[in-house]
């Protein structure tokens, strides 16, 4: 596990590389360009925000809070999950002229993607900013803890994609579910609804869902709203899950690679 970790470190230039080719080739032959980066995820909020803040008539947040803000916030750390979670699963398939060169790391795949990913995800920390801005929120020093729960974010995605994207090999209903995996995932995590509506069993539940603590610690800290009192548990069943996560995709990856080129 230590050398899988360290040839990572190793191949921090290709992946640097890597990811600046597969950011400007989703956009490569269009009119807009990199101008989609900020048209998709802008769209994806018009919508929710016309279905539930107008058809709904008065959608709102936690305590009456503002429901655009608070949902954008929520939905901030998720673009970036499902997009990353949906590139990467099919990554080594997808990559099928890297996988049969010997000497290339195919570990690095998934770091590649979420790299490639960031650029957006700046795009969308700044749209919340300014539309939380516009509803009278103005940043504060939960601000600093930003850093920490994007940190936490990749950390968990990283040992989905290695698991996901090593098991899609051999398994190709993965590859093919994922959507519908990622959908559903969307409609437990409380993004669009508030965690506050669930009686307290079903809260428990909810609780091992990983990308329950993502969401209200970036809301947190874009909203400057004080973290509930279940924070440290939260964190501490985020952080056992990801950590078995992380190890456990990285050893899946690891123990398979060698076999990828030939059941490609």
């Amino acid at each position: 596990m230590r050398r899988f970790l360290g040839d990572l470190h190793r191949q921090r230039d290709v992946i640097r590389l890597l990811a600046r080719r597969e950011f400007m080739s989703r956009y490569a032959g269009t009119t807009a360009g990199v101008v989609w980066v900020i048209v998709q995820p802008a769209a994806t909020v018009l919508i929710f925000w016309f279905v539930f803040a107008v058809g709904l008539r008065g959608a709102t947040g936690p305590a009456g809070a503002q429901f655009l803000p608070w949902f954008v916030c929520g939905l901030v750390p998720w673009l970036m999950f499902s997009e990353v979670l949906t590139m990467s699963t099919n990554g080594v398939r997808g990559n099928l002229q890297l996988i049969k060169k010997t000497p290339f790391p195919s570990e690095i795949l998934p770091i590649v993607y979420i790299s490639a990913a960031a650029a957006g995800h700046a795009v969308m920390l700044l749209l919340a900013l300014l539309i939380a801005w516009v509803y009278g929120v103005a940043p504060g020093p939960g601000l600093l803890a930003l850093p920490l729960y994007f940190c936490a974010l990749c950390f968990l995605l990283l040992g989905l994609c290695w698991l996901g994207s090593a098991l899609n090999v051999f398994h190709r209903d993965i590859g093919q579910s994922i959507g519908i995996i990622i959908n559903l995932w969307f409609w437990l995590t409380p993004i669009v609804w508030d965690r506050s509506l669930l009686p307290g069993r079903w809260a428990e539940v909810l609780s091992l869902n990983p990308m329950v603590f993502i969401v209200d610690g970036y809301r947190s800290s874009l909203l400057g709203v004080a973290p509930g009192p279940g924070l440290a548990g939260d964190a501490a069943v985020f952080l056992l899950i990801s950590v078995l996560v992380f190890v456990g995709g990285a050893e899946v990856f690891r123990r398979l690679k060698l076999e990828f080129a030939d059941s490609i």
